[in-house]
């Protein structure tokens, strides 16, 4: 299918653009056009959890399709000044605070100088920033650039000393300033750079004016002033879901299902398309006149099958064709997908079913998971193999954003003949296949924002995840947690039959494949 066949060209043909492609790609209009630009400038100690968590929002920007970066003043120092000598604590002694100033300050010249370019929505200024003067020169540099910026303080507050003992441990032994050595020396050095900060470290308040938010111990205490737009709020939903446990998440892509023929769909499919020339027509959608209800299944809460439902719909709702370049293409939705939603297990895929339950069942991560699933009945089957029969409803959860990529009239598709059917739409899915949107589909970066709240509650779970879900869906959740540059999320190689388990580790997750052997 195209999903599959997706991958695969993406593996040969590479998905790096050249400048002029990209620039092509950002005028394209995602959820992302027209928004404000943001900054967000760090506050915190040392050891705080600062880097952490401004790798956890660019990581979830750049997901999105947005663009986003973090400019760390530290890493900036060290560019500047030997780390040997620039990351002692003497070097944060009061007498070279000016050489500190400067430096941050040509740190966060470079972030306001990024934000301003074309198509840059998120740019964190990873810094300590802990006194009222030096937070007045990051406002002061904003609004001297004229450009549309909203700056925000995210301050970091860890009260906890089991945390920070471990945060302290972290830092010595991957940071660059403490390279040469003993740890015991670099802890005691450390120490002495972090009671220099708090002789002068003021918290955020509400009397320097300004948008901030404030964490403590990461979401056991939130606190926001002033968080205005959807990137803003976006950003803060993300923050009250994170945590620092332990807790595994397992990826695993549906047992083989039944296949069906769907040329006749598609014919009609393309029909409908290319009568997109002098009406736009949006198939299926009947209203119910007692009600005033719109939708497919208006009249009934048993979804019908397609063909049923194609011949008895109600007339094809139309309304005036608009110009091309002011209404998405994905704005008519083509019922293809819908007909293999109810695709069955095969008895290949029974088959594995059962050695996946014999093979993970004395793994820890398996004996009471959360288990989240696609609505298709070839993922809740798969399903069963993690679920105890007697807290199937308490242990569960159906998700429909877990639903598979849906690639409208090109649905099942070998890409061999959308290039011969449809050689435009191959064209511009070769040129840029993450903002790429399939006619009467959706585009990976679609399917990415539809996940969202997928990966809040992915996030937010404390205990072990098993994720039952589709190649497109599960290669987009795969390229979040490890960070992978987003337009490569189609090429993700996500085999079928591996448990895939991610652990999380303090600069990431890291990754585990089991293979369920004996199914072809």
């Amino acid at each position: 299918g195209v999903g599959q066949q997706h991958t695969e060209m993406i593996k040969r043909h590479g998905s790096s653009m050249d400048e002029k492609i990209y620039s092509e790609c950002i005028e394209t209009v995602t959820a992302f056009t027209n928004q404000e630009h943001v900054l967000l400038a760090t506050v915190g100690l040392p050891a705080r959890g600062k880097s952490w968590l401004s790798a956890k929002i660019v990581t979830y920007i750049n997901w999105l399709g947005g663009k986003a970066q973090v400019f760390n003043a530290g890493k900036f120092r060290r560019n500047l000044l030997e780390a040997q000598k620039s990351g002692r604590s003497e070097f944060f002694d009061a007498e070279n605070a000016g050489k500190r100033d400067e430096i941050a300050k040509m740190c966060l010249d470079e972030a306001v100088k990024w934000l301003q370019k074309p198509g840059n929505i998120v740019a964190v200024f990873d810094a300590t920033n802990t006194t009222p003067r030096r937070r007045k020169i990051i406002r002061e540099t904003v609004k001297q650039s004229r450009a549309r910026i909203n700056l925000i303080f995210l301050e970091s507050i860890c009260t906890d000393e089991k945390v920070l003992e471990q945060n302290f441990l972290n830092k010595v032994r991957n940071s660059p300033d403490f390279k040469g050595l003993k740890e015991e020396d670099a802890l005691i050095d450390l120490k002495k750079r972090i009671s220099k900060y708090e002789r002068v470290y003021r918290t955020v308040s509400d009397d320097e004016g300004g948008s901030y938010i404030k964490i403590q111990d990461l979401a056991n205490k939130v606190t926001v002033k002033g968080i205005y737009g959807s990137i803003a709020l976006g950003i803060v939903n993300l923050l009250m879901s994170c945590h620092n446990g332990t807790r595994p998440i397992v990826l695993l892509r549906a047992a083989n299902s039944t296949s069906k023929d769907l040329e006749p769909l598609r014919e009609s499919a393309f029909q409908q398309w290319n009568s997109l020339e002098d009406v736009l027509i949006v198939e299926g959608a009947q209203a119910d006149q007692t009600t005033g209800s719109l939708g497919p299944y208006a009249d009934s809460t048993t979804p019908p099958s397609v063909a049923k439902h194609m011949a008895s719909a109600n007339s094809p709702l139309r309304v005036p064709k608009v110009p091309s370049d002011s209404f998405p293409r994905a704005g008519i939705r083509m019922p293809i997908a819908l007909s293999t939603s109810y695709a069955t297990v095969t008895d290949e895929g029974k088959k594995f079913i059962k050695k996946l339950k014999d093979m993970t069942k004395n793994e820890e991560w398996a004996k009471d998971p959360a288990v989240f699933t696609s609505t298709l009945p070839r993922s809740i089957e798969t399903a069963k193999a993690f679920l105890n029969p007697s807290n199937v409803q308490n242990q569960s959860q159906q998700w429909s954003a877990l639903n598979v990529l849906d690639t409208g009239i090109c649905h099942g598709m070998p890409v061999s003949e959308i290039k011969k059917k449809l050689p435009e739409e191959y064209r511009l899915w070769k040129r840029d296949p993450f903002r790429y949107r399939f006619p009467g589909g959706e585009s990976y970066m679609d399917l990415c924002h539809r996940l969202s709240s997928v990966v809040l509650e992915l996030e937010r779970t404390r205990k072990p995840v098993v994720v039952v879900s589709h190649l497109s869906t599960l290669q987009a959740l795969y390229s979040y947690f490890r960070a992978i540059p987003v337009d490569r999320a189609p090429s993700v190689d996500i085999k079928r039959h591996t448990v895939l388990i991610l652990t999380p580790n303090q600069y990431g997750w890291k990754e585990r494949r089991i293979g369920v052997k004996g199914i072809e």
